[in-house]
C-alpha cells in the first residue's frame, strides 16, 4: 500500500466521526466478567451498507458489517468491539467474527468484520 493511499484513508477515518474500542476479555468466569485488555481505541470507519448480507439468528435480524482502522490491531475472532458512529447509532460488546490487517509496516489498515443486530 502506498503512503499517499494510507494518508487519504486515515484522513477519511477522521472525517467520518466514527470511533471504536476493540478489547479482549480475559479471566471471565460464570461468577465474574473478567478483565478487559484494550487493543485499540480511536478513529475508525464503520461501513453501514444496504448491500451487506442480512440473516436471522434466534429471531434477531443481523447483518454483516465491516469496520476499518488505520492501524495494525492484533485482534482475533471472539474479541469484542464497541462502535460509536455519528449517523448510525452505537453498538456495544459486538463479537468480532474476522479480522485482517493489510499493508506495509507503518501503513497498515485492519479490516474487522462483525454481525450487528438491526432490530
Amino acid at each position: 500500500m502506498r503512503n499517499s493511499t494510507f494518508k487519504m484513508f486515515k484522513k477519511h477515518c477522521s472525517a467520518t466521526g466514527d470511533t471504536c474500542r476493540i478489547y479482549r476479555v480475559k479471566k471471565a468466569t460464570a461468577f465474574g466478567d473478567g478483565e478487559e485488555e484494550v487493543l485499540y481505541e480511536g478513529e475508525c470507519d464503520a461501513q453501514v451498507s444496504g448491500n451487506t448480507r442480512t440473516f436471522s439468528v434466534a429471531g434477531v435480524i443481523k447483518k454483516d458489517e465491516a469496520v476499518y482502522v488505520a492501524a495494525c490491531v492484533e485482534c482475533r475472532e471472539g474479541d469484542k468491539i464497541d462502535i460509536f458512529t455519528r449517523h448510525n447509532g452505537s453498538w456495544r460488546q459486538i463479537p468480532i467474527t474476522k479480522a485482517l490487517t493489510t499493508g506495509d509496516e507503518g501503513y497498515e489498515i485492519t479490516t474487522i468484520n462483525v454481525n450487528i443486530p438491526t432490530n
